[in-house]
């Protein structure tokens, strides 16, 4: 084994910027105006359009999980961290992940080069709860291998 550094953890502005950042980059790229050209083929027999809705989803709700997973020490009784349980927090994230996907398509049905789909937003709810679940993954992972990913634990 090498002696290495254990990984640092995330403060908590990153852990609460980046899913306000990738939700800003998922607003500005479901209004501006799509290119034009031939459609993707389909990948793994599934259309295009929604694997990448299902993985823009799964990101946003994997970012949101990580910025609703620990309440702040400076918010407890002595000053200690504490995370939320996993399933809480993994359950808000694909519910807010939905309900902005929603709001997206919502906000898409006016625009005239844009459409209202709802099997878009099927897919972004999919993709929301494989990106909890494997946040979840994760974080049992990292509780295994101690906080923030150090190794070896202890």
């Amino acid at each position: 084994m090498s002696d290495s550094a254990p990984l640092a953890c995330p403060t908590r502005w990153v852990r609460r910027l980046v899913p306000v950042a990738w939700a800003g980059f998922v607003l500005v790229a479901s209004v501006i105006e799509p290119g034009g050209g031939a459609p993707s083929p389909p990948v793994l027999g599934f259309p295009a359009d929604k694997v990448l809705h299902g993985l823009t989803y799964a990101t946003l709700a994997a970012a949101l999980a990580v910025g609703f997973a620990t309440v702040e020490p400076e918010r407890l009784p002595g000053n200690e961290l504490r995370e939320r349980p996993l399933v809480r927090v993994a359950l808000l994230a694909v519910v807010v992940a939905t309900a902005y996907g929603l709001a997206i398509e919502g906000v898409q049905f006016p625009i005239p080069y844009r459409t209202f789909d709802l099997l878009d937003a099927a897919a972004n709810a999919v993709g929301a709860a494989v990106g909890a679940a494997g946040w979840v993954s994760g974080a049992l992972v990292r509780r295994q291998l101690g906080r923030c990913g150090a190794w070896p634990p202890g």
